[in-house]
């Protein structure tokens, strides 16, 4: 490496450089770094708790989490959170078995049978819980 003077290069100069190494060397330790968090990190879904409890549900939602089976797996996923007072679904191959209500304080959320027939309530906003059917749970109404 050669060194100069700051007489030839100047503060500018000598901040640009500095700039650069700094960004070579985040380069170089992020996919390094990234690789190896990768290998060790690597997420394994494998039941509905651990996801939801990674899951963040946002502020006036239910969300409801659940599965389906996909080419004879079960694979667990959120359904979008819904916010908005009227039947959503129905739902025919995603089987709800947990839930979040985050919806304004004490406001209830009810889970519906394929007639629209109230089958579960859940906890008053803030609550989570368990789907008590989750096959014979084709709607939930907010609130």
């Amino acid at each position: 490496m050669k060194i100069e003077s700051m007489e030839s290069v100047g503060t500018s100069g000598i901040t640009r450089r500095l700039a650069g190494a700094a960004v070579a060397c985040a380069a170089v330790l992020a996919v390094g770094g990234a690789t190896a968090s990768a290998q060790a990190t690597a997420p394994t879904q494998t039941s509905a708790e651990a996801s939801a409890a990674a899951y963040q549900c946002n502020y006036g939602a239910i969300c409801v989490h659940g599965y389906k089976w996909v080419d004879g797996v079960k694979k667990y996923y959120w359904a979008q959170p819904y916010y908005s007072c009227i039947n959503h679904g129905p739902w025919t191959k995603f089987h709800p078995t947990s839930y979040i209500n985050n919806q304004t304080d004490g406001t209830v959320a009810r889970f519906k049978d394929k007639d629209k027939r109230t089958i579960q309530k859940t906890g008053g906003a803030y609550s989570k819980g368990k789907v008590n059917s989750p096959g014979s749970t084709y709607y939930v109404q907010p609130c």
